[in-house]
C-alpha cells in the first residue's frame, strides 16, 4: 500500500506512551481488513527481528 508521508515520534503522542513511527496513507485505501493485515505484518516483522511485542495503533479519520 503506498503512503503519503512517513516520520518517527521520538516520545509520547497522542495514541502511544512511548516512541514510535506514522505511516500516513491516502483516505480511501485502507478498511478494516487492510489495517488488520498490516497490523499482522508488522508483528511478524519484528518477530523475525527478534524484537519485543509493541503496541500497534491505527487511526481512521476522513482525510487519510
Amino acid at each position: 500500500m503506498p503512503f503519503e508521508s512517513s516520520r518517527r515520534l521520538p516520545g509520547p503522542s497522542l495514541l502511544l506512551d512511548a516512541p514510535g513511527v506514522v505511516l500516513e496513507v491516502p483516505a480511501g485505501l485502507a478498511d478494516a481488513g487492510t489495517i488488520d493485515r498490516w497490523r499482522s505484518n508488522v508483528s511478524a516483522m519484528g518477530a523475525s527481528l527478534g524484537w519485543p511485542a509493541q503496541a500497534i495503533v491505527a487511526r481512521m479519520h476522513g482525510t487519510g
